[in-house]
């Protein structure tokens, strides 16, 4: 609206300044004219040739006869006191403002209408370089020559006229399309201000407003959903911080109990044997060996806390090397063999030759002796076996299973196996000298090295544990 005002202002100006222009410039017409009459006229008498001067007088006649406008001129000649020598046509009378008007030299610049008489005129005045002569020409301003002055006004206006009428409907229907895409992104601004889930759409014209909304709406929809992305990995980074202190709430509850009954029969024996001088010698040496393997029991539970510690704190720092899991089994399963862990349960290892991992030869073997001792200890079974089931889909890990031929646990316990100080059989993990942490211990020491576990029962029998391992980097 406001470029159509502007335009409907504009063009009335426009139209009236051309008008103007187009009078003056058909003013000027007859204003050059008159003067060229004047100077061929004063050329002439300059030259003597008063003669010649009057034969072109009759040539203008007969030359303006036939104009539509100047065929009324008249042109006057004066001596130099401004008395009429000769005339062509109806003599121009000057009174004495207008000769001394001449003189001052208007005459020689600029053509105006004079009032002669009653009559309006259009003159242009000349004189001799001399000052001899004086010539003054002259038309008078009747009603053809006012059409003359004026005439293309009408066509001007109609041209102005037509041209604003076809920029108004441009510049309306231009206006409405422009405002379609800028009332929806409006839309689009009113909605994202009161609906921060909103997501708006990238459907504008294809035009240059369209594209630059379009970049806005894909802008404000990537921030919005970074922002949201920001928003849910602050969450689970408040919910991981709350589960770790937690666990570590958790873990201080857990280790205060685990210490306290073995602190508790330590004590107990210790003072038992203090307290009493006539202790029968047997009973004096049983005690002293329950509190020694308390003791032992207690020196495990501190080892196992500081190893899995270590392990949830300082896992990227952790020395990895490409292992040949082929020879660590076979010497695991040698070692194992020679430390009598397994009791009467046989271990039995089956690795590809050629079986490479990434991994730390301190924790696997440490994590495998877990394995092997939760079968020894609970599993009531004849075998446990090591096998290599290949590689992962994406070929970045090998997939290992250890398993054996025992009782299994009940499927609810399934996932709380990891879990520290978790026991299935409470009284049994407690007679068995566990410290219900050496599951957790498979547990972290896998997930450090970059692999993951799971346990199942499997259908036969027995418990199976399924984890995997970094695939050996490529030697340079």
């Amino acid at each position: 609206m406001p470029m159509l005002v502007g335009l409907w202002i504009f063009i009335p100006a426009l139209a009236v300044w051309q008008s103007y222009r187009e009078t003056e410039i058909r003013r000027s017409y007859v204003d050059a004219q008159l003067e060229m009459v004047n100077r061929r006229v004063i050329d002439e008498l300059e030259q003597s040739r008063e003669e010649l001067a009057t034969d072109f007088l009759f040539f203008v006649h007969q030359y303006y006869r036939d104009s539509p406008n100047l065929s009324d001129i008249r042109v006057t000649i004066y001596d130099k006191n401004w008395d009429v020598i000769q005339s062509m046509g109806p003599t121009i009378m000057l009174n004495k403002p207008e000769q001394a008007e001449v003189i001052g030299g208007i005459v020689e610049r600029d053509a105006r209408v004079a009032s002669l008489r009653g009559q309006p005129f259009i003159f242009r005045g000349s004189k001799a370089s001399d000052g001899s002569y004086y010539v003054v020409s002259a038309v008078p301003v009747n009603d053809n020559m006012k059409k003359a002055l004026e005439g293309g006004r009408t066509a001007i206006w109609a041209v102005i006229l037509g041209m604003a009428l076809l920029m108004s409907v441009a510049i309306y229907y231009s206006s409405r399309y422009l405002a379609k895409g800028l009332s929806l992104l409006r839309r689009y601004a009113e909605r994202a201000a009161s609906d921060p889930d909103f997501i708006p759409g990238t459907g504008f014209q294809n035009d240059e407003i369209g594209e630059i909304a379009n970049q806005i709406i894909t802008i404000y929809n990537e921030r919005t959903k970074a922002k949201k992305r920001l928003d849910h990995e602050h969450q689970v980074a408040l919910k991981a911080i709350e589960e770790k202190a937690l666990q570590k709430r958790q873990l201080t509850n857990n280790i205060n109990h685990e210490l306290k009954t073995p602190i508790g029969v330590i004590k107990g024996y210790l003072d038992t044997i203090c307290d009493t001088d006539d202790l029968d010698p047997e009973v004096r040496e049983h005690f002293i060996v329950k509190a020694r393997d308390y003791a032992n029991r207690l020196a495990v539970l501190i080892s196992d806390v500081s190893a899995i510690t270590r392990l949830a704190e300082g896992g990227n720092m952790i020395n990895t090397e490409n292992i040949d899991f082929h020879d660590f089994s076979f010497q695991f399963a040698k070692e194992i063999k020679e430390s009598g862990v397994l009791g009467h349960m046989e271990f039995i290892a089956d690795i590809p030759d050629g079986t490479e991992v990434r991994g730390n030869i301190g924790l696997l073997n440490g994590m495998l002796m877990n394995l092997a001792r939760n079968s020894a200890n609970y599993s009531c079974g004849t075998t446990c076996i090591l096998e290599c089931i290949g590689l992962t889909d994406d070929g970045t890990k090998y997939e290992f299973s250890f398993y054996d031929d025992g009782v299994g646990v009940p499927e609810d316990s399934l996932p709380h196996l990891f879990e520290r100080f978790y026991r299935v059989d409470t009284g049994r993990s407690r007679k068995n000298g566990g410290s219900g942490l050496g599951l957790s211990l498979v547990y972290n020491t896998i997930t450090a090295l970059g692999g993951t576990i799971r346990c199942l029962n499997r259908e036969d029998a027995g418990l199976e544990f399924r984890f995997t391992l970094p695939r050996a980097s490529r030697r340079k």
